[in-house]
């Protein structure tokens, strides 16, 4: 008896491990066999999702939300696997915790897991199946088709069909091209089914491309041909298709209709035009695309950009959707409905249908749902970005940044990435490059709004129009949600949210949130300022395991608590703003998916994770405004896909928690992009290992790189300083130079002779705090340069650019561009400013060569586009080359009035010379001497510091809109000659303790609106006739003051009709 029971134990035991033994040797197979399921799951939510857009069906959108949630559960446990397998190969100290045991323990839970959402996907399959939820992809058009409902399209349909009947050209593409809802695919069916179009073709073929297809050649063939023969096939061989369709289009004229083309690559045009080549002349292929990209590769003639109905054919449309006879309706409110409606809709037919169908002349109610039925519910305005899922759930990601929100692009593409959105067709193209694209693509089609670009014309950011978001709201459906105060019930089949509501305010809202175990995206509003206490923050971290994105930015976090290490799958980070971390917990870099750590403005974060070579997956760390940063951790160096490094800071030596990384951290970070500052740059030694470490020259994506030197008390050695700036040489593609604190006595050789062929694209130089510099290398060829920024070098005596064709050199990885000799010097300079050189007497440029010998008329060719110039506290500085075109701004403070007439004096000497010499260039070259006026175009002046206004040209400031005066010591009265500045329209004196009156002649200004002055203790009265000012402001000037005071002051009738005034 005891037998049997121990045996039948014995079997118990053993049945179950052997059960379990299978599921581990079939782990890795389960594992493959999900993958493959999920990329046949994303098909076909892909095909579910555009059909219940379209036709609104109950039970299939019920089916799409439990395939959504598999779908991403499949997804989470998928990237649950792949981490922990990452931590094991890590970390020896992770593979000890995951003892053999408790790995093979791991490995059964998951395997569980897997198999049990395989069988979940296997039910939602069979549901469909038993529900009779189709998901076949559209019909193709029929000639006996019903027709649909057209309004407005008559010209369209008129000037398209032209083009197919008059050309007889061999197979010509007309395009149409329009976005979502414009009605592209019913104008095509009207063209298609025209009398005229039927009788002028032997043969016409309708092929329609679901958005889930890819554009092939051999998907088109079959298209055709099941076209023809009315029945579907499965996998036909190529030749088959060949030889079918080109024994029915052979001889005959056709008309082929391409419906919802994406492709956009010419390559696949040219496969497809090759095999329907043998038809009659005057065959055509008319195809309809959202992609104006896609119609211009395809087309021979150009692309029919498809608009939008009028108002008052949106209205007609409308009303016959929505009313009884298409009569307008009788009561008030639901013709103001009716009203919005047309207006949202902006001449989107298909809008128009959809939303006019909700709207009925009984139930005035019934336009609750205007802002919810959106265009958009396809898929896309372009058809090459939501047709694939993952592009489609960018688009609907963007639902959680509420109206008129402001979106940084790069942001942006990294909560994209951190979702997993953004996949690479390329091995070798960036995630980032990759997501750049989706987002200019967004933009192209007007999804985005353009708000802001960089200097070099990047886009920065942008906005989302209502209409728009309220289209990826309706994409997004439950998957995403912005919290507010409003909010009563959250939804916790969520997996994104965005919290405008403060966590404090309502302890049933936190609760719903945490009930959201499966959430993946916790954003806080990009102006949020709150406080975030410790309990809160350990409950969203506990609870939500399967977070992707944590944004805590400005939450008033003083520590971030060690469970941050336990989101094995967090890929963005954002903690920037906290100014009270001090510190990061080493359980961070257990957080090996992290792509995105944010620390911007952490001012008081004196150091980062010693561990933190272990964040393998690192793209992006942002650590810009940690101005109490000492040093960079050791190991940063192996973190080679590092792409954002704002901020690399030198050490004095070993830090409390490890060693400190020095400059040779830099050496393999070649993917670094953007801005790179180099700080404490003095703290290393020629003679180490670290001289030469930095490797910038292979650094070849940064555009801009900044090397500064720290402020040093007591002895320098310029000659440690010259060799380690000799090492720093950037890469020829660097846009941007920065170098300050440097105490060398000269600059490096790749920036004096060379300089145009080692940094060809400079567009912009700060050199600062150089204070032992006494020459700059000549800078005058690099004819990208837009903006020089020369400050605080007190041993600088002469600036000297040398006119000539600079040697080649040795030219190492230059853009191979030859100079132009006859280019004038700074040709592209934009803005320049001298900022404290007190030992500057002059800027002179030395002539060689070529144009020594035509030396008087270059000096009209230096600076011709500069617009902005400010030259302050340069007490020295007499002579400058002339900067006739100054447009924008002209600032001087502290600098002698001989450099403003010396102006003057040259332009008269070098007119003169050249009209006397022997030259070879016509005296018709020459106009008047008013036409060489340094000034006539400047728009700001900006004088300060100065003695008096002598030598100033007041008479050429033809276009002078603000004029600032600023301690003018001894001026009495204003120059008569301002009073023929009659652009003028803002004056502004402060601090001329001379001045007494102001001239009676300022009310002939008509274009003066702003006035103001301070500091003018001895200015006694204002001038009677100032009537067209529209702002007055007075304040520090007793006598003015007592006399404007209201009602009561000599001088208020003066002044009583201003409507801004300010006086104190």
């Amino acid at each position: 008896m005891s037998e049997s029971i121990l045996e039948a134990i014995v079997k118990h035991v053993v049945g179950g491990f052997s059960s379990q033994i299978r599921m581990l040797r079939d782990f890795d197979d389960a594992i493959e066999k999900l993958r493959n399921t999920i990329y046949t799951t994303q098909a076909q939510l892909l095909d579910a999702e555009d059909k219940h857009a379209t036709t609104g069906d109950i039970a299939l959108n019920h089916w799409v939300e439990k395939l959504k949630d598999a779908f991403n559960d499949a997804e989470d446990l998928l990237d649950l696997v792949s981490s922990t397998d990452l931590m094991t190969k890590m970390d020896k100290e992770v593979r000890i915790f995951f003892s053999c045991s408790k790995q093979l323990t791991f490995r059964l839970k998951m395997a569980q897991k897997v198999n049990a959402i395989l069988e979940r996907l296997n039910d939602i399959e069979i549901e469909r199946l038993i529900f009779n939820i189709d998901l076949r992809k559209p019909p193709v058009m029929r000639s006996g088709d019903k027709e649909e409902l057209v309004f407005g399209r008559e010209d369209d349909k008129k000037a398209i069909t032209k083009v197919l009947l008059d050309s007889e050209d061999n197979l010509s593409v007309i395009p149409i091209v329009g976005i979502r809802g414009v009605g592209k695919t019913l104008l095509a069916q009207l063209i298609f089914k025209d009398k005229n179009v039927e009788n002028h073709f032997n043969l016409r073929l309708w092929v329609c491309l679901s958005v889930s297809d890819v554009f092939d050649v051999k998907l088109i063939l079959k298209k055709m041909v099941e076209y023809l023969r009315q029945i579907s096939l499965e996998n036909p061989p190529m030749d088959e298709l060949q030889s079918f369709v080109r024994e029915n289009i052979a001889g005959k004229r056709y008309l082929l209709v391409l419906d919802g083309v994406c492709n956009e690559d010419q390559g696949e045009w040219l496969s497809l035009k090759k095999e329907l080549m043998g038809g009659d002349r005057g065959s055509k292929i008319l195809i309809t695309t959202r992609s104006l990209l896609a119609g211009e590769i395809a087309g021979t003639t150009p692309p029919y950009v498809l608009k939008g109905l009028s108002e008052e054919q949106s209205w007609s449309l409308l009303c016959h959707v929505a009313f009884e006879e298409g009569r307008e309706p009788l009561r008030p409110e639901v013709l103001e409905y009716g009203k919005e409606i047309v207006k949202i809709c902006r001449g989107l037919p298909s809008m128009i249908k959809l939303m006019g169908n909700g709207l009925s002349a009984k139930r005035p109610d019934a336009s609750s749902g205007i802002k919810t039925i959106e265009p958009f519910t396809e898929s896309s305005t372009h058809c090459n970005f939501l047709p694939v899922l993952k592009r489609k759930e960018c688009f609907a990601y963007c639902s959680l940044f509420p109206e008129d929100c402001i979106i940084d692009k790069m942001t942006l593409i990294k909560l994209w990435m951190a979702q997993g959105f953004i996949h690479s067709s390329n091995g070798n193209q960036h995630m980032e490059d990759v997501g750049d694209e989706y987002f200019m693509s967004l933009l192209r089609n007007s999804l985005f709004l353009e708000f802001k670009k960089d200097e070099w014309g990047n886009v920065l950011s942008c906005r989302m129009d209502d209409l728009i978001r309220d289209a990826a709201v309706f994409v997004a459906g439950t998957g995403s949600t912005i919290i507010d105060m409003k909010a009563e019930i959250i939804n916790k089949r969520s997996r994104h949210f965005l919290f405008c509501s403060s966590l404090h305010s309502s302890r049933e809202l936190l609760d719903q949130l945490l009930k959201a175990k499966k959430l993946r995206t916790f954003l806080l509003p990009t102006q949020y300022k709150g406080r975030l206490d410790k309990a809160i923050i350990d409950k969203l971290i506990s609870r939500f395991k399967y977070l992707r994105v944590l944004d805590l930015h400005d939450s008033g976090i003083e520590m971030v608590p060690p469970s941050i290490g336990n989101l094995l799958l967090l890929r963005y980070l954002d903690l920037s703003g906290n100014e009270d971390i001090n510190l990061l917990p080493i359980s961070i870099t257990r957080l090996l998916n992290l792509q995105t750590l944010k620390l911007s403005s952490c001012v008081n974060l004196k150091e980062l994770p010693r561990d933190i070579w272990k964040l393998v997956n690192l793209r992006h760390l942002e650590i810009g405004g940690c101005k109490s940063l000492a040093h960079m951790p050791d190991g940063l160096g192996q973190l080679t896909r590092l792409q954002t490094l704002p901020l690399f800071v030198i050490g004095k030596g070993t830090a409390s928690l490890g060693k400190t990384g020095g400059l040779s951290e830099l050496m393999g970070l070649n993917n670094l992009r953007g801005e790179l500052t180099i700080l404490n740059l003095g703290h290393i030694k020629i003679d180490t290992s670290e001289s030469n470490a930095a490797n910038l020259e292979s650094k070849g994506f940064l555009q801009a790189v900044r090397l500064q030197w720290e402020p040093i008390v007591g002895d320098v050695d310029p000659a440690n300083d010259e060799a380690l700036l000799e090492t720093l040489r950037p890469h020829p593609n660097v846009a941007l130079l920065g170098i300050e604190g440097y105490m060398g006595l000269n600059f490096p050789s790749w920036m004096k002779d060379d300089i145009f062929w080692c940094l060809p694209n400079l567009v912009a130089i700060n050199i600062s705090r150089c204070s032992k510099c006494q020459h700059l290398p000549s800078l005058s060829h690099l004819h990208c340069l837009k903006t020089l920024y020369v400050g605080e070098l007190t041993s600088l005596e002469v600036i000297e650019e040398r006119d000539h064709e600079p040697s080649r050199g040795n030219l190492v990885g230059g853009s191979g561009r030859q100079p132009a000799s006859s280019a004038a010097p700074f040709s592209s300079l934009k803005e320049l400013t001298l900022y404290k050189l007190p030992n500057l007497t002059g800027w002179r440029m030395r002539r060689e060569g070529v144009a020594a010998k035509n030396q008087q008329f270059p000096l009209f060719l230096s600076f011709p586009c500069l617009s902005k110039l400010s030259i302050e506290h340069c007490p020295n500085l007499t002579s400058m080359p002339l900067f006739l075109n100054l447009e924008e701004d002209l600032k001087l403070t502290d600098v002698r009035r001989e450099l403003l007439q010396q102006q003057s004096m040259m332009v008269k000497q070098t007119i003169a010379t050249s009209l006397t010499s022997s030259t070879s260039i016509p005296s018709s070259s020459f106009p008047s001497f008013s036409t060489y006026s340094p000034f006539s175009k400047l728009k700001s002046l900006h004088i300060a510091s100065i003695k008096d206004l002598d030598g100033m040209q007041w008479q050429s400031l033809r276009n002078l809109r603000s004029l600032v005066l600023i301690t003018i010591s001894n001026l009495v009265y204003l120059p008569d000659e301002i009073q023929y500045v009659t652009t003028l329209q803002h004056l502004k004196i402060v601090n001329c303790s001379n001045l007494m009156t102001l001239p009676e002649w300022m009310g002939n200004l008509m274009s003066l609106q702003k006035l103001e002055i301070s500091q003018c203790p001895n200015l006694t009265s204002l001038p009677d006739e100032i009537y067209h000012l529209q702002k007055l402001i007075i304040s520090d000037c007793p006598k003015l003051l007592e006399r404007s005071h209201t009602e009561t002051g000599v001088d208020w009738p003066k002044i009583a009709h201003i409507s801004s005034l300010h006086i104190t």
